[in-house]
């Protein structure tokens, strides 16, 4: 069983690096990663005492989520290491092949879509999107079977976490905004050194998660 973990780690690794170069498949991918991403802010929007105004994704993978509030820089922060964080913990659950678990997984992740959908979607092209992420989520758990959950879960969350690595070299753009400007103009800490961090950060998450595919050996 072990083994098995560890092929759909190197299949999905290999599949998503594949994926980058067809952006007609990998857009729809990254949609997912921008969710959680301004999910991120948005919870540490209210975590620090602030509210979400509105959530956006856009059809080419971009995305926007206002909040009101609360303590800027952690939620600035927040989006990029947040998602990786979300696709590491996502990508541990379904390598548990744990039946409750992946299920109480995706249905938390259905529920939190539909609030976040009827709370703060306010464009058509955020609802389409959100509308075909819960038709996949619901499909999933209502016609595959639990291996078969296990693998699309697995490479969903995997793309979760590749997505946030690859996502702050964007930054790299010279027009200096989006989350890097911000905390640069914050904190007078050069925009390239937040874009590193946050790089790190999803390649350590990656990483994680491939060293616990070897923990029993270690």
């Amino acid at each position: 069983m072990f083994n098995s973990k560890r092929h759909w780690f190197y299949f999905n690794l290999i599949l998503l690096l594949l994926l980058h170069f067809i952006p007609f498949l990998s857009v729809p991918i990254k949609w997912f990663e921008t969710y959680f991403h301004e999910l991120s802010h948005g919870l540490a929007a209210i975590l620090t005492g602030g509210e979400i105004v509105n959530l956006k994704i856009r059809l080419n993978g971009s995305g926007e989520c206002i909040t009101r509030g609360g303590m800027a820089f952690i939620i600035s922060f927040a989006g990029y290491s947040g998602a990786a964080c979300f696709g590491l913990l996502f990508s541990k659950i379904y390598l548990s092949c744990k039946k409750n678990l992946v299920t109480l997984a995706s249905l938390l992740v259905f529920i939190s879509l539909i609030l976040v959908t009827i709370l703060y979607v306010r464009d058509l092209i955020t609802f389409a999107i959100c509308t075909f992420i819960l038709l996949l989520i619901y499909c999933s758990m209502r016609y595959l079977k639990l291996k078969q959950k296990n693998m699309l879960g697995l490479f969903i969350a995997m793309s979760i976490i590749f997505n946030a690595i690859k996502s702050p070299l964007y930054l790299f753009d010279g027009q200096h905004r989006g989350d890097g400007a911000r905390l640069a103009d914050m904190t007078f800490i050069p925009e390239f050194i937040w874009i590193a961090i946050w790089f790190s950060w999803g390649a350590l998450m990656l990483f994680y998660l491939w060293r616990s595919l070897y923990a029993k050996h270690l």
